[in-house]
This record gives structure tokens, C-alpha cells and sequence, in this order.
């Protein structure tokens, strides 16, 4: 998320909302989507890239996913 939006990674709650990070509008949201994609190898698919709103749904989705 740091590197997508150009902040400290420490600049992040471990709560962050999208509404809570400056730059994560739509096209911010697609770019954090890609960037997943390719740090985990993973594809995300068309019903998931939605939901994932928030650090929290996001950290939750990949510990699912990788475990």
C-alpha cells in the first residue's frame, strides 16, 4: 500500500479505510489491486477486487489466501 500511494508504510494504520488514505480513489484502488496481484502472484478475481476496502479486509483476505 506505502509504495502504491507514496507514503511512509508507517503512515498506515493497521485500521486504514480507503477514505483514510489520500490517492485511494478508484483509479488508486485499481493500481493497489495490480500491485497485490503481482507482490503475492496471485490473480484477484472480479467479485474480490471490491471488497477489498480496507487494510484490515485486505491483510484478512491474504492470510486466508496464503495459508
Amino acid at each position: 500500500m506505502a509504495l502504491t500511494f507514496n507514503v511512509a508504510p508507517d503512515s498506515i494504520a493497521d485500521t486504514a479505510q480507503q477514505s483514510d488514505v489520500a490517492g485511494w480513489d478508484s483509479i488508486g484502488h485499481a493500481n493497489l489491486v495490480f500491485g497485490l496481484e503481482e507482490e503475492f502472484e496471485v490473480h484477484l478475481s472480479d467479485d474480490v477486487m471490491p471488497t477489498l476496502r480496507s487494510f484490515p479486509v485486505i491483510v484478512a483476505h491474504f492470510q486466508q489466501q496464503l495459508s
